[in-house]
């Protein structure tokens, strides 16, 4: 027998109607506000260039990450005319091309950080127009471009070896214009409101990549800061990705003739990771 094809994920629906609240007020989920994206990893000797895809006017946003020194500094140009081929692709290395979809975040073991990417992803549905993602495939790339005695390297290498046996791409899920991690209420512009404390901690406790989007320390850290972490000081969100980590369904009934569209979405706690 042939193997068994997976199923294709739903298409789009229409947008939701307005739900009003018992005291008149309207609710609906705002519509998505571009594409889905996509980054291309570059370097040189000092920098790791990500570089976002360009827009009509050949410009594009790029995130400069500093390779020397054993903190992660970063900054970022926005409408930079920087081409590609005035760096040094991954792949001159041997590699195969890096092109990847968003950035997991940041993790420091013996010498070096460590960015986690997001190399492959699976459209599994739609919510009022918002793609929904699984994550298929990551990768770990050294930031650091100093040379490592070999017994550190050595340790390095086990303890990364480690770090990718928690697998990311099983149940994992983002999407780039609607935050999965907040309630339904919150992205319909209802209660609790979105800047609230209830859906901040919501956002927090649902967000299964929370600590590796808060290490690294960014160049325009002010000296009052107390937060200063990669996402906290990062201007342009697309480039990091927040991800819910349990189950994410949809499925079509008809219900009197009508076609509804049904969406189930489990999301484990950060706080409560255990087995269940």
């Amino acid at each position: 027998m042939p193997p068994e094809q997976a199923a294709d994920p739903p298409p789009p629906p229409p947008p939701p109607p307005e739900v009003k609240s018992p005291a008149g007020e309207s609710y609906s989920i705002p519509p998505p506000t571009g594409p889905a994206l996509s980054f291309r990893l570059c370097e040189s000797k000092t920098r790791l260039f990500v570089l976002s895809a360009p827009a009509a006017d050949r410009r594009r946003s790029v995130l400069h990450i500093e390779r020397e020194g054993p903190e992660l500094v970063f900054w970022e140009e926005a409408n930079s005319d920087l081409k590609p081929e005035r760096l040094t692709s991954i792949s001159a290395r041997g590699d195969p091309e890096v092109v990847f979809y968003g950035i997991l975040g940041f993790i420091k073991l013996l010498t070096s950080y460590f960015m986690c990417i997001v190399t492959h992803r699976r459209l599994v549905g739609h919510i009022a127009g918002h793609e929904i993602y699984a994550v298929e495939g990551v990768q770990y790339v050294s930031v650091s471009s100093a040379p490592v005695p070999a017994d550190v390297r050595r340790q390095e290498d086990k303890y990364l070896n480690y770090l990718t046996q928690n697998d990311l791409t099983r149940d994992c899920y983002f999407s780039y214009s609607y935050q999965l991690a907040r309630p339904l209420q919150t992205n319909m512009g209802g209660c609790p409101p979105a800047d609230s404390p209830a859906a901040e901690r919501a956002a927090k406790m649902f967000t299964w990549n929370h600590n590796l989007l808060h290490g690294g320390k960014p160049l325009t850290l002010e000296a009052s800061s107390t937060r200063c972490g990669f996402i906290d000081k990062l201007r342009n969100k697309s480039f990091a990705l927040q991800t819910i980590h349990g189950f994410f369904e949809q499925r079509t009934l008809s219900i009197l003739s009508r076609q509804v569209l049904i969406t189930l979405i489990a999301r484990r706690s950060r706080h409560f990771a255990g087995t269940r």
